[in-house]
């Protein structure tokens, strides 16, 4: 909603115009990201109710994994948590992921962390997250580190900076 709107200006439907009006909104918007380190223009796709509930289940599936002492540490530090992220949001422009292999993942932590973690932060704006994907970030260095028996929690880059 543009900001200039106010509450006078928003009409008042009916039940089933107001379904009709809410299923016919083009609400997911496709947001170009300039990335010259790669050297290409990348797009960032706002998820689905459904892509976020497979992005969710997979941080709490890697939670899980953290405390039975059963995750592979390449696939679950605080860049492998934004890799996992990234990879549900990077689009081309038509809006269809780029990456579609669980592989992918340790792939996309391998790149910069230059150019990971703006990228990382841009995908949470676009998708409206903030601090959410942030707060994962927390909760699983802190599962990853009860896991190995450290009593210290990690910090993000937020916190360090």
């Amino acid at each position: 909603m543009n900001e200039e709107t106010t509450n006078a200006d928003l009409p008042e439907l009916d039940a089933q115009s107001m379904r009709e009006q809410i299923l016919e909104t083009e609400d997911r918007p496709i947001v170009p990201y300039p990335c010259p380190e790669w050297g290409l223009m990348l797009f960032i796709k706002t998820m689905d109710g459904y892509e976020l509930a497979q992005q969710t289940n997979e941080m709490a599936a890697v939670r899980e994994e953290l405390r039975a002492g059963a995750a592979d540490p390449d696939n679950v530090s605080d860049d492998a948590v934004r890799a996992r992220f990234l990879v549900h949001v990077l689009c081309d422009r038509q809006g269809n992921r780029v990456f579609n292999d669980p592989a992918d993942i340790i792939a996309l932590n391998k790149k910069s962390s230059k150019v990971l973690i703006p990228l990382f932060h841009k995908a949470q704006e676009v998708n409206g997250m903030g601090r959410i994907s942030e707060d994962m970030v927390k909760i699983l260095g802190r599962a990853q580190n009860s896991a190995s028996g450290s009593d210290s929690p990690e910090k993000t880059d937020d916190e360090t900076s």
